[in-house]
This record gives structure tokens, sequence and C-alpha cells, in this order.
């Protein structure tokens, strides 16, 4: 996956990368800063020996540019899923009462072939 920081006022790349293993695919990443400018990113992962997961990583302010953690599993895949719809339920936001708790959340494979959703609560 693509990811960006954009400086809004000039319309310029500050930085970029891709993120990702060989042999892993990656759908819907979300992304979002808290109000230290940390970034904490969502994404489900699968690979011919991981069933679809939802994983989280993200980058602290004082990380070398261009780089992001490796990832942390939120939920394990339970099930191989094969239905036609993926990816309508991906999304991040700053907590209203904590600007610095970003919370996030995304599909994995429920057991029983189907889809679910779980939700992550992450902070620098």
């Amino acid at each position: 996956m693509q990811w960006y920081e954009i400086n809004a006022s000039t319309s310029t790349v500050v930085q970029q990368n891709a993120y990702g293993a060989k042999g892993r695919y990656y759908y819907f990443p979300v992304i979002q800063t808290d109000s230290l400018g940390n970034a904490f990113l969502v994404f489900t992962r699968s690979g011919s020996t991981e069933l679809p997961c939802l994983r989280a990583t993200g980058r602290k302010t004082s990380m070398p540019a261009n780089d992001l953690e490796g990832s942390l599993l939120v939920k394990a895949g339970e099930s191989a899923y094969n239905g036609s719809r993926w990816g309508d339920y991906f999304g991040i936001c700053r907590d209203g009462a904590d600007p610095r708790t970003v919370w996030g959340y995304g599909e994995y494979a429920e057991a029983g072939g189907n889809w679910g959703t779980w939700i992550v609560a992450m902070r620098y």
C-alpha cells in the first residue's frame, strides 16, 4: 500500500513510501494523525498462509522520514472469505474527548466464511 504526507498549504508531498510484506495482500487502508502529528493506519492483510485479518501500524513524528513501524495484529482471521464484497466498513478518526487517541475499525474474515468488523484504539 502507498501512503503520503502532504502539506495542505503548499500542496507538496512531505514524505511517502510503499508499505507491505512480499506475498501478502493489503486491503482498504485508512490513515489518521493524532493531535501531535503521529500517524496511525488500519487495514486488512491476507496471504496464502494468512486468513484476512485486521492489522494496524503507525509512525511517531520522531521516526525517520518515509518510515512506518511493523504492523500489529488487531483481529485474526477466523476462516476463508469468498464473498463478493469487502471494504465497506473501514474508518479512522481522532477521539473527540482525547485528541491523542485515534480509533480505527475494519473488516476481517469471521468464522463461517463471513466478514466481521472490529474496533481498535491507538495512542502513542
